[in-house]
């Protein structure tokens, strides 16, 4: 695992760049600032991983994770079973797949599918 120095901060959004065996994980505070990255592998222990590292810099606003239907799946699951199991109770967690939103909004301009 790969990770830069936190810079603690209140309020925090954690975007996923996924890919089949890593993933890449940026912090930004809620005005946009950068707080970090991480490389974790994609697997259990680097979701793990990923978690202690987000809650470590504060408050864990959102989660955007990118190819929730494929590569991002597994990390999907993990974090919507914190959530379910109440093993967490973050402020307002969205993880939200970026493409299929852009698809959607694509589909929507031209005219629907």
């Amino acid at each position: 695992m790969r990770e830069t120095t936190p810079k603690l901060g209140a309020d925090i959004i954690i975007g996923v760049d996924t890919h089949k065996l890593t993933h890449a994980a940026v912090a930004i505070s809620a005005l946009g600032a950068r707080l970090g990255t991480m490389t974790i592998p994609a697997n259990g222990c680097g979701y793990l991983a990923l978690l202690g590292w987000a809650r470590s810099l504060g408050s864990v606003r959102a989660f955007g994770v990118e190819g929730t239907g494929s590569y991002g799946a597994g990390l999907s699951r993990f974090l919507n079973c914190l959530v379910a199991e109440h093993c967490w109770d973050p402020v307002g967690l969205a993880i939200v797949d970026y493409a299929y939103r852009f698809e959607r909004l694509k589909g929507a301009v031209q005219g629907g599918r």
